[in-house]
Order: C-alpha cells, then sequence, then structure tokens
C-alpha cells in the first residue's frame, strides 16, 4: 500500500488496463453473439406466390355508355292565333298520325271579315286597273298608279292573313307519334304561342349517352351498336346517329345517339339504357379485378413472376363483365401472381407456386 501512495501512477495504470479488458471482453461476446443472428437471415425463406400462366382470348374492345332513353321526335303544339278551344279530338296518350286534327280553336268572324276582305280586294283590282290605263293614256300621274297598287298590295295581304288564320285554327299533328301533356279543355281561350299539346315521336327510339373525349374518338356515325333497356330482357340492335361537334362544357363528354326500332311503341322515353358499341379484336387475358395493383406513379398494372423475381406491367382494360374484366398488357405463358401480390413489390424475389386452379385468362364464359 505504501508502495501505490508512493506510486500512484502506477494504480491508475492497472484501471486503465482493466477497463480495456472489460470492453474487449463485451465486444467479443457481441461477436460471437451476432455470427448465429446473421446466418438466421441469410437462411431466412423467401416469400411465397401463387402463380397462373396467362391464356390469351380474342375479344372485342368494347366502349359501353350508360344514359337514357329518348324520343326521336318530341314538339310542343302552340296555337298560331288566339281564341277560343272549340273542339278536341284527342286525349293524353293517343297515337296520331301526320296530318290529323287535335283540336280546333273557334273561328269566330274570320270568314265574314275574309267575305270583306275578298270583296275590297276586287275594288282595289278595279281601282288599279283604272288608274294604269289612265296613266298610259296620259291622264294620270305615276304617284296615283303607285298609290292604287299599294293599296291593291294591302287587300290582298288581308285576304291571305285571314286565309292563313281559318286555316291555323285547326290544329294538325306535325308528324306520327304519341300525345303527352294535354294542358287546354274545350272552352279556354288561349293566346298565340301559348302551348296545346305536346307530341313525341318514338320510331325510332333513341338511346343517348356520354362518351369520353377518348371513347369519341374511337367512334363514327354509322356504326353498329347493341341497346339493353331497363326491365328488358334482350338487347336491341342499334346505330350510332349523331355525335356531338362539342363537348359539354360542364361534364367534359360527348353526346351519342344510338337509334333502334321500336314498332309497336311498346317502350317510352325516359328509361335507363346500356349502349355497348364493339371495336377491333385483340388478344387479351380475362381477370378478377382484385388482381390489380398500382406502380409508384399511379399506373395501373399485375405482378407477375420472371426468373423469380416480381415485375409490374401496365395494363389497359378492354371491357368488363359480371366476372370480371378483359385486359391486354401480358405476353402468354407469364407467371400471374393470383395470391400474395399485396405484399410484395417490383424487385422481390420470391418463390412462385403454380396454382392447380383454372389458369388466368379462362372464365367460365364471355362477359
Amino acid at each position: 500500500m505504501k508502495y501505490l501512495q508512493r506510486y500512484p501512477w502506477i494504480f491508475s495504470l492497472l484501471l486503465i488496463l482493466a477497463l480495456g479488458l472489460w470492453m474487449g471482453s463485451g465486444r467479443i461476446q457481441a461477436g460471437v453473439e451476432s455470427a448465429p443472428t446473421e446466418d438466421k437471415q441469410a437462411e431466412a425463406p423467401l416469400p411465397r406466390v401463387r402463380v397462373e400462366p396467362v391464356v390469351l382470348q380474342k375479344i372485342s374492345r368494347r366502349i359501353r355508355l350508360y344514359g337514357r332513353s329518348e324520343a326521336d321526335r318530341h314538339s310542343e303544339i302552340r296555337s298560331r292565333i288566339s281564341g277560343r278551344i272549340q273542339s278536341i279530338s284527342v286525349e293524353r296518350g293517343d297515337r296520331v298520325r301526320k296530318g290529323q286534327e287535335l283540336m280546333r280553336i273557334d273561328l269566330e268572324n274570320r270568314e265574314q271579315q275574309l267575305v270583306a276582305a275578298r270583296a275590297l280586294q276586287a275594288q282595289r283590282e278595279l281601282e288599279y286597273r283604272s288608274s294604269k290605263k289612265l296613266n298610259t293614256q296620259g291622264y294620270q300621274g305615276k304617284a296615283k298608279l303607285a298609290q292604287s297598287l299599294a293599296a291593291l298590295k294591302q287587300a290582298q295581304a288581308e285576304v291571305s292573313r285571314l286565309q292563313q288564320e281559318i286555316r291555323d285554327a285547326r290544329i294538325l299533328a306535325p308528324f306520327d307519334g304519341i300525345i303527352g301533356d294535354r294542358p287546354v279543355e274545350t272552352g279556354d281561350w288561349v293566346s298565340r304561342g301559348q302551348t296545346l299539346a305536346q307530341l313525341y315521336d318514338l320510331q325510332p327510339l333513341i338511346a343517348r349517352g356520354d362518351a369520353s373525349p377518348d371513347d369519341m374518338r374511337k367512334l363514327t356515325t354509322g356504326m353498329s351498336a347493341r341497346v339493353r333497356v331497363h326491365g328488358e330482357e334482350q338487347d336491341f340492335p342499334a346505330r350510332i346517329r349523331y355525335i356531338a361537334p362539342a363537348a359539354d362544357t360542364s361534364t367534359g363528354t360527348f353526346r351519342i345517339e344510338a337509334a333502334f326500332d321500336n314498332p309497336q311503341l311498346r317502350l317510352r322515353a325516359g328509361l335507363a339504357t346500356r349502349i355497348d358499341i364493339e371495336l377491333d379484336a385483340v388478344d387479351a387475358m380475362h381477370i378478377t379485378p382484385a388482381l390489380f395493383a398500382l406502380s409508384d406513379s399511379g399506373e395501373l398494372g399485375v405482378k407477375w413472376v420472371n426468373n423469380g423475381i416480381v415485375q409490374f406491367t401496365p395494363i389497359d382494360i378492354v371491357r368488363s363483365d359480371d366476372e370480371g374484366v378483359w385486359i391486354t398488357g401480358l405476353q402468354p405463358g407469364s407467371q400471374l401472381i393470383v395470391v400474395g401480390q399485396g405484399f410484395v413489390r417490383p424487385g422481390d424475389r420470391v418463390e412462385a407456386v403454380e396454382s392447380t386452379a383454372t389458369p388466368a385468362g379462362t372464365p367460365a364464359k364471355k362477359g
């Protein structure tokens, strides 16, 4: 002890050596313990995914639009003269033919006015002929002749006006159709321009849809289509007859009209419709939307395995049905991941296990 008190640096040296030995033993122990952990990580099994070979089939691209049925033509029949409704020949829902009388407005004294107007016209004709003869003989000036001619034209115009009003008193159907609303009754007084009835032409019937700009570019007038009307169990052959020249300012879509036959007028306007337009045929596969995945950039696609590495491929949806969707983008024979795709990322190494189920792309039936 006296020796250590005499030489205290020896104690400090011993303490430093002991501390160094203790720290070194900890590192050795950590190294011994970490080695088995690294070996265990190296030996960890690869994640398993279930895959199915891709089978392609010929399928037509299809544009599907939803909308409503509309009348081929619709007219608001308005009165062209003022007067009292003398008689009505049709009720709401009646079918009418072009030129059929729908109702009649009382002529009042228009026929008597026409008789007087014709008499005045005859008088003006005599006056004009006399003025013309006197002018030729030099006994009357051109001003008087022009005045006689103006009076004649005015009398002729009055006769024409009364004749037209008498014709307009009979309200006729402008085309074949079905009477809709009829807001007037016999005895009502109507003004010029007042609505008397609605007329709808339902042959052919029109299915209206709204197409996106991309779909619109694939369509042309005259293309064949099929229309399904709500409540009906069959599709109706149709033809595209109109594509709007400008997009709707509020939706950015283009109005599309498909006309189809409605000979018995059984189908009416305002029903929900679905329009299917077949395009070109492509090689596509049928899958469930549950297999869809998104890339880091937001692209829609599917995951598949190539030599044990997960791959991502963007897809194009061709058409859909009740069982799934038809897509393009993969090559036949590719190993599509059908189970476990949500737990792996592109570039991951996996163990692919082939499924014993029906291969992807072979649905029970086509949609």
